[in-house]
């Protein structure tokens, strides 16, 4: 892993720049920019997806002997989906439909916004979530649970207390 990303940033950084001669500090600036804007997009797109704060989390124990059934459960209340136009979804690769994404792994991500109304009234059928709102409203609803998460106690399982003394868990 770390040779791929000493090769990537030695193009990114060093080669690229270099090949544009009077123009490197151009060039290098501007590989800096597309890759901090990528991985912001990144970052947005998937966590739209896993972590808003209504989408359920569940324990490891959960798997053990989980049914067909049940699995198709968690994998919907742990997903969510965000709408947007044509143009958000093609961007993002389709995982504005992660819901889908996550019942259907092996489909193409272009059919997820076709099979999605028939996922959602299916659900509405039975009484199940179906997490959806704006790129927007998702983004904001994950940043919240982030943000919550990091504020963590002292003593709690997250963040152990500290031996002052030691620097050691209790």
């Amino acid at each position: 892993m770390w040779k791929k990303i000493h090769t990537q940033w030695g193009k990114d950084y060093v080669l690229f720049p270099l090949l544009a001669g009077p123009l490197a500090p151009l060039v290098l600036v501007g590989n800096i920019a597309a890759n901090l804007v990528r991985n912001v997009w990144v970052c947005a797109v998937i966590f739209n997806g896993q972590f808003l704060e209504q989408v359920e989390q569940f324990p490891e124990v959960v798997i053990e002997n989980e049914t067909r059934g049940q699995w198709y459960v968690r994998q919907l209340l742990g997903s969510a989906n965000f709408s947007g136009g044509r143009l958000l979804h093609v961007m993002s690769g389709n995982p504005g439909f992660q819901i889908e994404h996550h019942l259907f792994p092996d489909m193409s991500a272009h059919r997820y916004a076709e099979i999605a109304p028939q996922v959602r009234a299916i659900c509405e059928q039975h009484g199940l979530l179906y997490h959806t709102g704006s790129f927007f409203h998702q983004t904001l609803s994950t940043w919240k649970r982030i943000a919550r998460l990091c504020r963590c106690r002292r003593g709690s399982p997250v963040l152990p207390r500290l031996n002052s003394r030691h620097g050691t868990s209790r």
